[in-house]
């Protein structure tokens, strides 16, 4: 069961990673503009390779599954009908917080 947990964990870290079409690029790009996902995008997918250079399989796939969604920036919404509010800020500063603390679990 923990290493189900484990796995659950896993996967919500790549999922929050600022990074394309994954639920964190989705709050890069509405919380700083689509250049600011493009540039993490960039920083994640070198990260990335560096990292499969010493052979973790994971990052492999991983880089694979960001390519084949893709790495530009999700379209913005023509009619967003408000700008960020302070509540907004706070849940995208818990996605952040949830990134950093299933970061922590994997070792």
């Amino acid at each position: 069961m923990a290493f189900a947990g484990w796995i659950g964990f896993a996967f919500t870290f790549v999922n929050l990673l600022p990074c394309g079409q994954l639920d964190g690029g989705h709050i890069m790009t509405a919380m700083f503009g689509a250049r600011a996902n493009l540039i993490t995008t960039a920083a994640v997918l070198i990260g990335a390779l560096v990292m499969a250079v010493w052979s973790l399989t994971w990052c492999v796939i991983f880089f694979g599954l960001v390519l084949s969604l893709g790495v530009a920036a999700p379209d913005r919404e023509q009619d967003e009908p408000q700008p960020f509010t302070a509540h907004d800020r706070a849940l995208c500063g818990l996605a952040i917080a949830a990134l950093i603390l299933t970061a922590s679990t994997l070792r």
